[in-house]
């Protein structure tokens, strides 16, 4: 009996050592689920990113993936994913896949002071793109603005916002979204189509161009400010043109529509309705005597839907010599701009001081 029982111990022993290999080796191989991702918002990206081989979990089967990730960890993962290290040896651990990225000027050289910091959003955003784009790779291509980087990576797909758009570029990288951006860079690189965050591109044209014509509806703004001469006595600075859709709620710039104060129309909701709020200076002729109305110059004030918050419409003598800040306000119902933009006749309908803005904007759609 003691020999029947020792075999039987020695066997249960032996199949609990070889179970423990299997799932250790499960594990090295990213088949078995890792102990923190299950449930997680980037688990199947993750699976795929350590199937592929450019990321591993750590040895005590975690992943960490909200940890955040070091610009020496993303580029490791970068150059691993393209196939980009180099044949080095020696010196820091990450100095093959710098190295890799360098020589193709992905990533720049002296870009970071410190491959130890956490990568921030934004630099993210511009090592990803110059990964697809070999003509950003062009070492004399260095005339490309930070903002322009965002608004290219964001209406590609390979960056999108967090609420409501927001891009918070100075924010730091967790190791799940490194993975998600790599693994939209593996996807861009083969022409797979990615999917576009809206609200984040709007945001990040705004930035750009001071509008999100083009995001909205494929209107390409050719730079703001703009100066519009009204009359000898008033001239108008405009310096953005903002349009929000009435219906969504997490619009980056819905919260522009609070408190309002509409006109004498029959409107009196946002919903169903696109908002286009210009931001302007109006500089008023120390010469002025007598009053000024803003609707007589501005046409749009007559054939929509007009509504004001903090707008100032008329100007009097005691603002003579001044310049005011202030919201120029107008909406129209959807439907009714849909058509205009499927008949390529928005911009006509848009008229400022009895002319088409067709002068500052270009269809590109």
């Amino acid at each position: 009996m003691k020999k029947i029982t020792k075999v039987a111990l020695s066997i249960s022993l032996l199949s609990g050592i070889l179970m423990s290999t299997l799932e250790q080796q499960s594990n090295a191989n990213g088949e078995n689920i890792l102990t923190d991702i299950t449930q997680h918002w980037a688990e199947s990206t993750i699976k795929a990113a350590i199937q592929k081989g450019y990321v591993d979990g750590y040895e005590d089967s975690s992943f960490k993936p909200d940890a955040n990730i070091t610009r020496a960890e993303f580029v490791k993962m970068l150059s691993v994913a393209t196939d980009k290290v180099a044949d080095i040896t020696g010196g820091v651990w990450y100095g093959k896949y710098v190295d890799g990225l360098t020589k193709l000027n992905i990533v720049r050289d002296k870009e970071f002071d410190s491959y130890t910091k956490p990568i921030t959003r934004l630099e993210m955003a511009k090592v990803s793109l110059r990964a697809i784009r070999p003509d950003l790779q062009d070492v004399s291509y260095n005339d490309y603005s930070d903002k322009e980087y965002i608004f290219d990576a964001v209406s590609r797909g390979l960056i999108q916002g967090l609420d409501k758009g927001d891009l918070n570029l100075e924010g730091v990288t967790t190791r799940a979204q490194a993975v998600t951006i790599i693994e939209r860079v593996l996807t861009a690189a083969k022409n797979g189509k990615l999917e576009v965050d809206y609200r984040a591109m709007q945001t990040a044209e705004v930035s750009l161009r001071n509008t999100n014509a083009f995001t909205m509806f494929g209107y390409k703004t050719i730079g703001f400010p703009f100066t519009l001469p009204l009359t000898d006595m008033l001239k108008a600075t405009v310096n953005s043109v903002i349009i929000i859709d009435g219906d969504d709620v997490n619009s980056p710039y819905y919260d522009v529509l609070d408190g309002l104060v509409y006109g004498p129309t029959e409107i009196k909701t946002a919903k169903g309705q696109y908002a286009f709020v210009y931001n302007m200076d109006l500089e008023i002729s120390p010469n002025l005597v007598n009053s000024i109305v803003l609707g007589d110059h501005f046409d749009m004030l007559k054939g929509f839907q007009a509504h004001t918050k903090n707008s100032l419409y008329g100007m009097t003598k005691n603002m003579a010599g001044t310049t005011i800040n202030t919201n120029l306000t107008f909406m129209l119902e959807k439907e009714r701009i849909d058509v205009m933009v499927k008949e390529d006749n928005l911009i006509a309908m848009l008229i400022v001081n009895g002319k088409s803005l067709d002068y500052f904007v270009k269809k590109t759609r």
